[in-house]
C-alpha cells in the first residue's frame, strides 16, 4: 500500500519519468492546485510545467494551478537570465586573471544535466576556487559591482576561519555570489581534498564562458554534500515507509533528483571505486 496522496504520488512520477512522460501518468483524479503546492515546494515548477505542456494537459489545469507553476518558472527563467549574464562576465574576467574557477550546482547542473537553464532553482550563484584565489575572486566582484552590500555580513575573516565561502551581493539585493573554497564548514567530519578537485577539473565552457569542470565523480560529491547539507535528518529517516513523504513534505525533491539525474546520465562512465576511495579518504 503506497503511503503518497494521488498528488504526491504524481509528483513523484514526474520526477522519475519526466524525461520520457505518458498520458498513463494523467490517468484517475487529482486535486490540480495541490499538486501545483506540492511542485512549487519542491522548487519543480518549471519541470512540471513543461512535462504538462508536452502530455497536452498544460491548458486543461484549473487556472489556479496554471498561475501557480507559470509563476515559479516565470521567476526561475528571470533568475537563470541575470544570473548567466553575470557569471558570463565574470568567468571571462576570472581566466584572463589566471583564476581556475568551477561552477557549482546551479546554471551549470541546470544545463549540463537537465538541458535548460531555468530547471532549476538558483538563489545564487556558486563558485568554486584555489583558496589562495579567494581574494582575486572578490575583486573581479568588486569590479562588477558587487561587494559587501548586505546589512548583516560578518568580516571576511569570520567565514575564513568558521566557513566555506564568501558572500557578494549587489547594492539591490537582488543578486548573490558565493566564493567557495570548500563544500562545508571546517569544523565537520568531511576531508574533501579540494585541491585535487581542482586539479582534476577539466577546461570548459559555460555560458560561452570558459570554466574548469569538475569531474563527474567529483561533481556527485559536491551534490551529495549539498544535499546532507540541507537534509541533515536524513540518516535518521532512510529505512521509514514514508520517507517519499517526508522528502515531498521538506521540499528537497529536485536536490535528489539533481543526484539521481547524474547517475542515470553518467553512472555507466563513473569510476566508483574511484569515487568511493574520495568518499572514504
Amino acid at each position: 500500500m503506497t503511503l503518497l496522496t494521488s498528488e504526491e504520488q504524481f509528483i513523484w512520477n514526474c520526477a522519475r519519468r519526466w524525461r520520457n512522460p505518458t498520458p498513463e501518468m494523467l490517468a484517475g483524479p487529482l486535486n490540480w492546485r495541490r499538486v501545483a503546492e506540492i511542485g512549487r515546494t519542491n522548487r519543480m515548477e518549471t519541470l512540471l510545467r513543461d512535462l504538462l505542456i508536452r502530455l497536452d494537459a498544460w491548458d486543461g489545469l484549473p487556472p489556479d494551478a496554471r498561475a501557480i507553476l507559470q509563476k515559479g518558472a516565470d521567476k526561475y527563467a528571470r533568475n537563470a537570465a541575470i544570473m548567466g549574464d553575470s557569471l558570463h562576465t565574470y568567468l571571462h574576467m576570472a581566466a584572463d586573471r589566471g583564476i581556475d574557477t568551477a561552477v557549482l550546482k546551479g546554471l551549470s547542473i541546470s544545463i549540463n544535466l537537465y538541458g535548460n537553464p531555468a530547471m532549476r532553482p538558483g538563489g545564487d550563484i556558486d563558485v568554486l576556487v584555489r583558496e589562495k584565489d579567494v581574494a582575486a575572486s572578490l575583486d573581479i566582484l568588486e569590479e562588477m559591482g558587487i561587494g559587501q552590500n548586505w546589512p548583516n555580513l560578518m568580516r571576511d575573516d569570520y567565514y575564513t576561519r568558521h566557513h566555506l565561502h564568501q558572500q557578494r551581493c549587489t547594492a539591490d539585493l537582488t543578486l548573490w555570489y558565493e566564493i567557495h573554497w570548500a563544500l562545508d564548514h571546517p569544523l565537520t567530519r568531511l576531508t574533501i581534498d579540494y585541491e585535487g578537485m581542482m586539479d582534476r577539473a577539466t577546461s570548459g565552457t559555460l555560458l560561452d564562458a570558459p570554466v574548469r569542470d569538475l569531474s563527474w565523480e567529483d561533481n556527485l560529491i559536491a551534490l551529495c554534500v549539498h544535499l546532507v547539507k540541507h537534509a541533515v535528518y536524513l540518516t535518521a529517516v532512510l529505512d521509514r515507509p514514508d520517507l517519499p513523504r517526508i522528502l515531498l513534505a521538506d521540499g528537497m525533491l529536485m536536490y535528489f533528483l539533481d543526484v539521481a539525474e547524474l547517475v542515470n546520465l553518467r553512472g555507466a562512465a563513473l569510476d566508483w571505486p574511484e569515487l568511493a576511495a574520495r568518499c572514504h579518504a
